[in-house]
């Protein structure tokens, strides 16, 4: 519960030290000093691989505004008001994403499912921390729409859920609104802060760049989202802290083939491969269209570049023209500085037997930035809610998966 508020002069709303233990938990020596974060032992006042500066400074109060020099006044109406901190950890351990890279999964990188899986065990495998370690975390559940239930015994009607993320998280491949983070939802009454530190980078997935060919290129495939935010919360960004779309993959080269008149020599070339699209995981370069035929310089293509978490794979070039016959050059992949992937260039040929040549693939769309369940958790957030467009722009009305 948020502890009461404190009542106007006469009659101040007097607090009692059983309605701070209620909230905080018992101290060895049912001592205020003991709840100070300078005391030997309070627990869980660094963060090994945090961003610090926002989490106290190595030295983080069990709420904003309580004491924690170890001479400092420490008073009970230092407790008005205050409730509970819990902190989830986005910020040990390796980068990770969807696909399985650094354990991430599907499960690890929803918050509420992370609460509840993953708040027990040695240090390595404990993801869920309470400030000053007087208390466990309150127990719950998580449904399949990540709504995470307490029984109100526990939740006390609020707490405040920080999730700090200071490291790469990533989405994975697939429909735009598949996401490197969810929120969840929860209980009524939370106050949810999420902190994205100055190593802290939440990332959509690339799309890969489409294929070369000696026809039409194939397209390029579309980015994923970065963040997906399903309950009203604070969001604080530092300078240096991303939360960035995946970025389409460029359109693959179309191909050539000409027989130009009076010659008995047949000339044919394949477009390059499309680039990929900047994220986490990056999309993966488009192969190449097939090898030339004909005399000619350079008759062979290349394949597409890779992609990487903030930079667009290049597209490979087509096959040099020669005898009228040329292959397009693959359409650069995207990034915040490609903002819209490229297109695949067309083919040229002609003559007797073949056509005037292939269309380049188009290049993929981007993911957004940040995703909101719907237009009342959008109104309902606040801080660093607004992504610029060339990072992907936010949607509240896209689903997230």
């Amino acid at each position: 519960m948020v502890i009461k508020n404190q009542g106007p002069s006469p009659n101040p709303n007097p607090l009692s030290f059983s309605e701070i233990e209620d909230e905080f938990g018992n101290n060895p020596g049912r001592s205020l000093g003991r709840y100070r974060a300078s005391h030997a032992d309070y627990e869980n006042k660094s963060f090994s691989g945090a961003d610090s500066a926002m989490l106290g400074n190595g030295n983080m109060p069990l709420d904003d505004g309580i004491p924690t020099g170890s001479n400092d006044p420490i008073r009970f109406s230092d407790f008005y008001s205050k409730q509970l901190n819990i902190i989830i950890d986005y910020y040990s351990g390796s980068n990770m994403n969807r696909t399985g890279t650094g354990g991430g999964n599907d499960t690890k990188q929803i918050a509420t499912r992370r609460y509840i899986n993953e708040s027990t065990g040695p240090d390595s495998q404990n993801r869920v921390r309470v400030v000053g370690g007087y208390r466990t975390r309150p127990s719950g559940s998580v449904n399949s729409s990540q709504v995470l239930s307490s029984p109100s015994a526990q939740w006390q009607g609020g707490k405040k859920v920080i999730v700090h993320v200071n490291k790469t998280l990533g989405s994975e491949p697939g429909p735009e609104g598949r996401v490197a983070l969810r929120t969840g939802q929860w209980p009524t009454g939370t106050e949810l802060q999420l902190d994205i530190g100055d190593s802290g980078r939440i990332l959509g997935a690339g799309g890969n760049g489409g294929s070369g060919s000696g026809g039409n290129g194939g397209d390029g495939e579309d980015g994923t989202s970065a963040l997906g935010v399903e309950f009203g919360c604070h969001i604080n960004k530092r300078p240096s802290g991303i939360i960035r779309c995946g970025y389409g993959g460029g359109g693959g080269g179309a191909g050539g083939s000409s027989n130009p008149n009076k010659n008995p020599t047949d000339f044919g070339r394949g477009g390059g491969g499309g680039g990929g699209g900047a994220g986490f995981p990056a999309g993966t370069g488009g192969s190449k269209g097939p090898d030339g035929f004909g005399p000619g310089p350079n008759p062979f293509p290349s394949e597409g570049g890779d992609g990487s978490e903030l930079g667009e794979g290049l597209g490979g070039d087509g096959g040099n023209s020669s005898g009228g016959a040329a292959g397009g050059s693959g359409g650069n992949g995207g990034s915040s500085d490609n903002v819209t992937a490229d297109k695949g260039g067309d083919g040229s040929g002609g003559g007797k037997g073949y056509g005037p040549g292939g269309t380049g693939g188009d290049g993929g769309s981007n993911g957004f930035g940040i995703i909101f369940r719907n237009s009342t958790v959008d109104n309902a957030t606040d801080g660093v809610n607004d992504t610029p467009n060339p990072q992907g722009g936010d949607s509240n009305s896209q689903s997230i998966s």
